[in-house]
């Protein structure tokens, strides 16, 4: 990651808690010769969310980029595009492109005046000073393994309500 990763370690903590009761839940389903069930479903669900909401999300400030790995999305956004940070209820910043959220902004931790501090940094060194035309932009990247693992979810509980399974 970059100068400052950032991670709510409770979170984390509960997280992996809820991958290991779901990789233990349908371990035991299948040893039960149950794996095509309800309970299957419900606790691959409990593990896919666990990971999408607590394991994979964090903030990055590093000298290049701010980086906001959400559930869903990660975004990395330019240090010139940045025109506001606010820090109440989490982490949001304001761009020339529009506004994003980090998921993962731990509470306990002024996060937004340490972004402020890098920002005013690369300022003052001149960093942001760019005579181009064009800015750079943020990126928007989908995290595909959770996409993935939510429609495959999605197709499981289908078939099992439609009781195409054997």
């Amino acid at each position: 990651m970059g100068v400052s990763d950032m991670r709510i370690h409770s979170g984390r903590l509960l997280g992996w808690t809820a991958i290991g009761v779901a990789v233990l839940g349908i371990a035991a389903l299948v040893a039960a010769g149950e794996f095509f069930s309800s309970y299957t479903l419900v606790l691959a669900a409990v593990g896919v969310a666990g990971y999408a909401a607590y394991v994979g999300p964090y903030v990055d400030i590093n000298p290049g980029e701010l980086v906001l790995a959400n559930p869903l999305r990660t975004v990395h956004i330019p240090w010139p595009t940045i025109q506001a940070v606010d820090g109440r209820l989490g982490l949001r910043v304001r761009t020339t492109e529009g506004r994003y959220t980090a998921w993962a902004a731990p509470l306990r931790r002024r996060l937004d005046e340490d972004v402020v501090e890098q920002l005013e940094a690369h300022r003052a060194a001149g960093h942001l000073d760019d005579p181009r035309f064009e800015r750079p932009k943020p990126t928007i990247r989908w995290n595909i393994g959770v996409v993935c693992a939510a429609a495959l979810l999605s197709a499981f509980a289908i078939a099992l309500a439609l009781g195409t399974f054997f």
